[in-house]
Parts: C-alpha cells; structure tokens; sequence
C-alpha cells in the first residue's frame, strides 16, 4: 500500500474515533496518523535467512511505539510532536526486528543450535501440558 492510500485509511479509523492510528507497512517501514499529520519511518530489515520466528513481531512493535511514547511524555493532555512519533515508529521497528529472532511459537517452536533447549524435544523446555481451566479426568493432560 502506498504513502497515500496508507494516509487515507488512517485517516478514515481516526474519523471513527482513534486519537492516534499507527500501522505496520512490512518493507515499506510504519507510519502513524495522529489526527493532524502521517508520521513515516522506514522498516529495519533482517535477513531472512538468519530469523528464526515472525510470530510476535507485530505485538513487539506495538509495545515498542507505546512504550517511547511514555517515555517522551505522551498522555491524554500531551499530544506528541511529529519527532516523539518518528523516534516511537523506529523504536516499535527495532523492537518488530528484534522479536523475529526469538522462537516464538507458543512454547512449542522447534529447537535451535544458537538457542532454547538442545535436546530432541521442544516441549522439554516448557514442561508438561496443563489443562485448560475447567478440565479435569482422563482428558485434562492431553
């Protein structure tokens, strides 16, 4: 999606409400409509060979952005400036990047020689099963 078909859907999820409306563009990097303007920062790119998991990359970022955007001072009465944006878009980017390094497939992921568990199975690391809530019997370790 383009700058300004991203600009346009932004903009028409803030008409709905949302103060700030931030968005992940894969390559094309991240961008964020605060209402007023498009914020844009560039993706920090890996090499796909080397990762290892995507899963959580896009709650990452999201933790990432939040996170500098508490850091720069951002609240309800405090709006941040088109700068604490930028820095929040390339700061949830790194984070984004950071995540797919990590085996991240719900504590069943497979194993890997540069980390987690060395042994054949990749459940021995999280130990055994528990049953959901409300399970109890035959059936509760499956």
């Amino acid at each position: 999606m383009d700058e300004a078909a991203t600009r346009r859907l932004l903009e028409a999820v803030a008409a709905r409400g949302a103060g700030m409306v931030p968005a992940t563009r894969g390559l094309a990097g991240a961008a964020v409509y605060d209402g007023r303007a498009l914020v844009t920062a560039p993706a920090h790119t890996a090499d796909a060979g080397s990762m290892a998991d995507t899963m959580g990359s896009g709650d990452a970022f999201l933790a990432g952005f939040t996170v500098s955007l508490l850091q720069d001072g951002w609240s309800r009465g405090n709006p941040p400036a088109a700068a604490a944006l930028e820095r929040a878009l390339r700061h949830g980017a790194r984070s984004a990047h950071d995540q797919c390094f990590v085996e991240a497939a719900f504590g069943h992921g497979r194993p890997t020689t540069t980390a987690g568990p060395t042994t054949a199975d990749p459940t021995a690391a999280v130990g055994p099963r528990r049953a959901p809530i409300g399970r109890t019997g035959a059936h509760a370790a499956e």
